[in-house]
């Protein structure tokens, strides 16, 4: 009895062969001849060229990649997006840190915000700003535990709307009296 070839260690992971095959200048080709059959083969491939000289640069600049869908990334894609958010962080461990705590990994068991933030010597508030960028990007924006809920934070937004902790701005009462002298002195 033969065995089927995908049933080998040695066969596919990847669900078609000649995706792997192909460039991304074939894909383009490819996508802009179904959308312009009217087209010439010549407009075709200089805008072809086109599309992916900007494409390279989004790719190189790393614009795209919030760009992409991650709930249709598969696990092993999306631990790769993560890693890469880990890796191309300035502070690594710190990201790391954040990923622990958005995702409730319980690698550092009961660690907040706070905590993480002044073990790393910085701020809550960039703490918070990472872990806000990875709730958002990976988690279609549902808080993780210890963060706050998206109606706590709309409240807290709409409370905090048209105030500061700093006064009002007012001029400086002798202002007007030193560009008055200064005016005279010039002219």
């Amino acid at each position: 009895m033969q065995r089927d070839a995908a049933e080998f260690v040695e066969a596919s992971y990847e669900s078609d062969p000649a995706e792997i095959c192909d460039t991304l200048e074939n894909h383009v080709e490819e996508l802009l001849q179904s959308r312009l059959p009217k087209a010439t083969a010549r407009e075709r491939a200089s805008l072809a060229r086109l599309f992916v000289k900007v494409l390279h640069q989004l790719l190189q600049d790393g614009r795209v990649g919030s760009l992409v869908d991650v709930r249709r990334l598969s696990g092993r894609e999306l631990l790769a997006r993560i890693i890469g958010e880990i890796i191309d962080a300035p502070q690594p461990l710190l990201m790391a840190c954040c990923v622990d705590f958005t995702f409730g990994l319980g690698v550092q068991v009961g660690k907040n915000e706070t905590e993480i933030a002044r073990e790393h010597d910085v701020t809550k508030a960039t703490v918070s700003r990472h872990c806000v960028f990875l709730k958002t990007t990976y988690l279609q924006g549902q808080p993780a535990p210890g963060m706050k809920s998206r109606a706590a934070v709309e409240s807290y937004r709409r409370n905090r709307l048209g105030r500061s902790s700093r006064p009002p701005r007012s001029e400086w009462a002798f202002g007007d009296v030193l560009k008055q002298t200064y005016a005279r002195s010039a002219s």
